[in-house]
């Protein structure tokens, strides 16, 4: 399970916090990844149910909320679930010096093999929920001004943070490093992954030839490297990769067999490549080794093949993840982020 919670101080009426917090209306002005809102023409009260539809891995996924505590102006509670996810968020308002104490305590669990994310979603979350809380605060306090979509989010909110949506923290988009530049490559290789990973990852260059080996172009602390846009591809697809891809990658680069454990790589940038999804060292598309564009992606590998059981192993059409290289000894799952397109 994971649980955040947060505290601000508003420099607002307790009844004005309240009422803005407890309209569902007001969801898609202060929630990311909220797209629509459906069933919340009416007062708020205990038991009001609402629709929400929501971006999720470059996908509308619907989810329905339901009001479990309504204490007018003090107290709220909600719970919601989708596919991936159950989660109960609360907020608790009082009286304090200069305005409204809000208080925001949220649990959620993972559902299926979601529940291999739980510790990196559980980090992002707690990383973000002061940030968003402070970002409200500011809001609320700007006269004549209401939220804007960047606002406070909820645990659902914060959870596809964690889970689907890290391009969110990578800023402007990168352009395709093809310079020998050693920052413009640094930069380049840091737009894989969300900023606060990609700040603290080592940062390595990719081989001029042939059997010889990266060149490092800064250090690391968090165990993660990032490289590059890769020079011998189509495409701008850098990546950061933890301990166990690297592994993967030197069995992979060795042609041997990897001793997988849990891994989670990121290629996340703006661009991406085209590759076979059935041939690990295929260089041109053939008529069976299902060659395609990928676009920005989190790769998980795992320590059994048996936990890849269920997942589709082509490109589903409507996006969602699947398993790339199925039945050879680098299978690993793919999860798109985005609705990127090969331009």
């Amino acid at each position: 399970m994971i649980r955040v919670s947060g505290s601000v101080v508003i420099n607002r009426p307790l009844d004005t916090v309240f009422g803005f917090l407890s309209d569902f209306a007001n969801a898609p002005k202060w929630q990311k990844g909220v797209v629509e809102v459906r069933g919340a023409d009416g007062p708020t009260r205990l038991g009001t149910t609402i629709q929400e539809t929501v971006r999720l891995l470059g996908r509308r996924i619907e989810t329905e909320c339901r009001v479990v505590a309504f204490e007018p102006p003090r107290r709220m509670a909600f719970e919601a679930s989708a596919a991936a996810i159950g989660y109960r968020s609360e907020f608790e308002l009082k009286p304090a010096a200069g305005g409204t104490l809000v208080e925001m305590r949220g649990e959620a669990n993972l559902k299926g093999w979601w529940r291999l994310f739980e510790l990196l979603a559980g980090a992002e979350a707690r990383q973000e929920v002061h940030g968003e809380l402070n970002r409200i605060k500011t809001v609320l306090e700007a006269d004549g001004r209401t939220p804007s979509p960047a606002g406070m989010a909820t645990l659902a909110t914060l959870m596809m943070i964690g889970l689907c949506l890290p391009t969110l923290a990578h800023g402007q988009a990168m352009a395709r490093n093809t310079s020998g530049d050693k920052e413009a490559k640094i930069s380049n290789a840091m737009s894989a992954a969300p900023a606060s990973l990609a700040a603290r990852a080592a940062v390595m260059d990719w081989p001029v030839k042939d059997g010889e080996h990266p060149v490092q172009l800064r250090p690391g602390t968090n165990g993660y490297t990032c490289f590059p846009d890769m020079p011998a591809t189509q495409g701008n697809d850098p990546m950061c990769i933890d301990q166990a891809w690297m592994s993967w990658m030197d069995a992979y680069i060795a042609h041997r067999a990897p001793n997988n454990g849990f891994g989670i790589g990121y290629m996340t940038a703006p661009g991406g490549a085209a590759g076979s999804n059935t041939d690990p060292y295929a260089e041109k598309p053939t008529a069976k080794n299902e060659w395609g564009f990928d676009g920005p992606h989190i790769m998980i590998v795992l320590p059994d093949a048996r936990l890849l059981a269920g997942l589709p192993t082509k490109r589903p059409a409507g996006g969602g993840p699947w398993v790339m290289y199925g039945g050879t000894p680098y299978a690993h799952v793919m999860i798109p982020v985005s609705d990127a397109k090969q331009r």
